[in-house]
């Protein structure tokens, strides 16, 4: 099956349009949550591998030579794949977490998602595109996964409050979920790499849980616990100009003047056209101006009295 000729019901998978599916049979399971990216998931599956139609004719190989791998042959057994891990060529790792447990499907995978340009020796022609049918028999998602799912749901419910301006009961799921996240890295009791591997599972979903409490607290002008929030997520995403902004405000509400313009600089030198810094600039120069300006009467009436 070539490229050019790909029935109008195949979907594409990817934007580029290089991995493409159609269902043969629909499943009827859960599709695998997004957050199956995280290592660990596992998959059973059966599937036929094979050489595309257009590049057996371009490189001809002996009988059945298209077939690469198959797990329908006389003792063929379903596998149990990992997903999310690289074990698997990009394409196929994509096809699996697109799939209901149960479905079956076609798909054509182009060789960016395979083998790219070298292939694989003795087997698989460089530049080649693949073909697959594949039945997913069932899915495991690993434990961080379904904890990422749950940070995700708590950061969800937290945002709903937020956006009602029910600002303590935002900052308590944030907060849980949070914990969930501190007391993970406390269980796993990690090693230097491991460590390296949890931030970098668990980094995104930290930063924001740390910015929407950072907003939280600013909504309630408890700047001291905002700025402590937003360094924290600062330590782990210096150039995040939407925290600079907030601890910026955090800054300017606790009348630290000279803070509050080094860290706008200092988002301003990352984003220079960002208007809402240039605005929190100008503000935080007229609350410093004023301020001095009533010292300077208080000081003056001080003196005068004397």
């Amino acid at each position: 099956m070539s490229s050019e000729s790909v029935p109008n019901d195949y979907k594409p998978l990817t934007s580029d349009n290089c991995v493409k599916k159609r269902i043969i049979r629909e499943g009827n399971g859960p599709i695998p949550s997004p957050l199956s990216v995280v290592t660990e998931n596992t998959a059973l599956v059966h599937y036929v591998s094979r050489v595309s139609q257009k590049d057996q004719k371009e490189n001809p190989k002996p009988e059945k030579a298209d077939i690469i791998e198959t797990t329908r042959g006389k003792y063929g057994m379903p596998i149990t794949a990992s997903i999310g891990t690289g074990q698997l060529i990009k394409g196929f790792d994509l096809i699996i977490k697109s799939m209901r447990v149960g479905e079956l499907c076609e798909a054509i995978v182009s060789p960016e998602y395979a083998y790219g340009e070298v292939g694989s020796p003795s087997y698989i022609p460089p530049t080649c595109q693949l073909e697959f049918e594949v039945e997913l028999l069932k899915f495991s998602e690993s434990s961080i996964s379904r904890k990422l799912l749950k940070l995700t749901k708590l950061k969800a419910q937290g945002n709903d409050h937020y956006k009602n301006q029910d600002y303590k009961e935002a900052l308590s799921f944030y907060e849980k979920a949070l914990k969930i996240i501190e007391d993970e890295r406390a269980d796993q009791q990690l090693s230097t790499n491991d460590e390296e591997v949890f931030d970098q599972t668990f980094r995104d979903m930290e930063v924001a849980l740390g910015s929407n409490i950072a907003a939280c607290f600013l909504a309630q002008q408890n700047y001291k616990d905002a700025e402590k929030y937003c360094r924290k997520v600062l330590s782990k995403d210096p150039d995040n100009i939407k925290v600079i902004y907030r601890i910026g405000q955090a800054y300017l509400g606790m009348n630290e003047f000279e803070k509050g313009l080094d860290a706008i600089t200092k988002g301003l030198q990352i984003a220079p056209t960002e208007t809402s810094l240039k605005a929190l600039q100008k503000s935080i120069i007229s609350a410093q101006s004023r301020y001095q300006s009533k010292e300077k009467a208080i000081y003056s009436r001080m003196f005068s009295s004397t």
